[in-house]
């Protein structure tokens, strides 16, 4: 029998609040059948004196009230204890209170922040963030939906897709000068990306996104772009040769035009003609192709827009 399955498995509120917020926790901590470690190492009910007892159900909501009022004070977007959270666990006192496996009482669909899936890649993320629904997780216990205003909003996806954008952007094309700012500028966005998440019952299928552009995938989702092909002399052959480039680098992940700013565009486009045998593409006249280009939304630009 595994750990998983073992009924008389301890189950700590210190290990619980990794998986749940601590609201969760709370409600059924003060629902009974809370247990705690005496100082004979033998495992009791929480009694119900007041919080000057230790072994009281009330010295353990104290330290869950505690454990609040410090994420309230110090990291508003924070309700549940992750990875990413500073405080040393190891000895905290609410690893004495818990249930063992076959008492725990249920508990709602874990709570899953979106920092927990940041490997899974910056496109995949934006796809499904993109394409379905985004929960914030509030203080009051109650679930929002992130609506679709501008990024100016807290509570948008574009808010969301732009900080993704941003430390995708970092990821890509470091700047040696700013490596000081790095570390605070990921840690300033992992405390604004926190609150953001979904259920368990409710978290997006990673493993089957594909986030990149083709003909299928746009067929699948009833939408249509303007075909590249067709135009004719010089452009038609940019075109040509830019979607080949666009094509190649969208099978990594984390890769993102959004993040490239034209010189960039530009530089990498010279780069590729530089190894081939054909007429130089890009010398000049990039502005005037990027007008009329169709082979990505140039709505979605970098730091500087590829629309002129």
């Amino acid at each position: 029998m595994t750990d998983e399955q073992n009924p008389n498995e301890w189950l700590p509120i210190e290990r619980l609040l990794s998986e749940h917020n601590i609201t969760a926790i709370e409600s059924i901590a003060v629902g009974g059948s809370l247990q705690v470690y005496d100082e004979f190492n033998s495992r009791i009910l929480a009694n119900d004196h007041d919080a000057s007892d230790y072994l009281s159900l009330a010295f353990a909501l104290n330290l869950i009230n505690e454990r609040k009022n410090r994420l309230d004070k110090e990291r508003p977007y924070f309700l549940y204890y992750s990875e990413y959270d500073e405080w040393d666990s190891l000895h905290s006192p609410l690893n004495g209170f818990g249930w063992t496996r076959s008492n725990l009482p249920t508990l709602p669909p874990r709570w899953l922040t979106l920092v927990r899936y940041l490997g899974e890649g910056t496109a995949k993320l934006a796809k499904s963030i993109k394409d379905g629904s985004l929960q914030i997780y509030s203080f009051n216990g109650l679930t929002l939906h992130a609506n679709d205003n501008d990024y100016s909003d807290v509570n948008s996806k574009a808010f969301v897709l732009k900080i993704l954008a941003d430390r995708q952007g970092r990821i890509n094309y470091p700047e040696p000068e700013y490596e000081h700012l790095h570390n605070y500028c990921t840690k300033a966005e992992i405390h604004s990306l926190e609150r953001f998440g979904w259920y368990e019952d409710s978290l997006p299928q990673f493993h089957s996104i594909d986030p990149h552009y083709s003909p299928i995938n746009l067929a699948s989702q009833g939408e249509s772009r303007p075909p590249t092909e067709g135009r004719k002399g010089i452009n038609g052959l940019r075109d040509a040769d830019a979607k080949e480039w666009f094509d190649e680098k969208s099978k990594d992940d984390t890769w993102s035009i959004e993040n490239m700013t034209e010189p960039q565009v530009i530089r990498a486009l010279k780069a590729r003609e530089a190894n081939k045998t054909k007429d130089k593409l890009w010398s000049s006249g990039f502005t005037d192709w990027n007008r009329g280009q169709k082979i990505w939304d140039k709505r979605k630009a970098g730091k500087k827009q590829l629309l002129p």
